[in-house]
């Protein structure tokens, strides 16, 4: 029995970087130029394949998150509050606390 695959709708623009051969063993190499301007944006571990109706092939980057982290992605109001956080220590808008059982105490 096929599993039923979903088809995702992509409404994005491509712009042309390069051209690449298939190897004997129909691998592709992304080479410098592409690794540098993907690494530029993200660390990247994986890239999801998409195949076009039309057989065009799309590779998504990806990076995995450790299951021990996964909650925080599931759970909007937590990531919101560690993005709130990490931005309030890049404008250095945070305290020191000087008695950390106190502190952990009073909340």
């Amino acid at each position: 029995m096929k599993a039923v695959q979903k088809s995702i709708a992509i409404h994005e623009d491509f712009l042309p970087i390069d051209f690449k051969t298939l190897d004997s063993k129909f691998r592709i190499m992304l080479g410098d130029k592409i690794a540098k301007l993907i690494s530029g944006k993200m660390k990247v571990d994986t890239f999801q394949v998409m195949v076009g109706r039309d057989g065009d092939v799309l590779l998504r980057p990806t990076t995995h998150v450790p299951s021990r982290e996964a909650w925080l992605y599931k759970n909007p109001s937590a990531l919101a509050a560690v993005k709130r956080g990490l931005a309030a220590a890049k404008d250095k808008k945070s305290e020191k606390v000087s008695n950390l059982e106190e502190f952990f105490n009073s909340l």
